[in-house]
């Protein structure tokens, strides 16, 4: 992905977003190694905005 280790560190410790981009090649990883993992990510971190957007209460874990 070409992230470096302090990018990563600032998302871990929540004091910087990563960009879109950078957030659907983390998707498209995550699908590579664990699609359960994609998807706890999507609804973890996207969750709020979809149920948002979409108007919808909470996002399946069943999915």
């Amino acid at each position: 992905m070409g992230v470096g280790r302090s990018t990563v560190h600032y998302w871990f410790n929540n004091t910087q977003d990563p960009t879109a981009e950078s957030v659907l090649q983390i998707i498209e990883a995550l699908q590579k190694i664990d699609k359960a993992a994609a998807k706890d990510f999507v609804r973890l971190y996207l969750g709020d905005v979809f149920s948002n957007v979409m108007g919808i209460d909470e996002i399946s874990k069943d999915d």
